[in-house]
């Protein structure tokens, strides 16, 4: 059976415009979605999923450059912690 893929109309920035139709259907059971026709779905409150958004962003941003300083040893490099990295492996201490 192929998978049937399901256009989300209003997606969370930084996320995907599609889903299948289980995940879907799920969302429209939870309250979060309504469909608007027989493969697309629309979430229902776009200010609070704009507010998921822009925690996925922040998220997505502290991934990217302090997570690498979770690995150093002690708090020497606290003040850094938002700095990005190009080798965060050369700042790896080795024990």
């Amino acid at each position: 059976m192929a998978k049937v893929h399901v256009q989300i109309e209003n997606p969370l920035p930084g996320c995907e415009a599609e889903t299948n139709m289980n995940r879907a259907r799920r969302f429209v059971r939870s309250g979060r979605a309504v469909f608007t026709g027989p493969t697309s779905i629309r979430f229902v409150r776009a200010l609070a999923q704009a507010g998921l958004g822009e925690q996925v962003r922040e998220r997505q941003q502290r991934a990217l450059t302090g997570g690498v300083y979770d690995r150093l040893a002690g708090n020497y490099y606290e003040h850094a912690r938002r700095l990005p990295l190009l080798h965060p492996e050369k700042m790896l201490v080795k024990a």
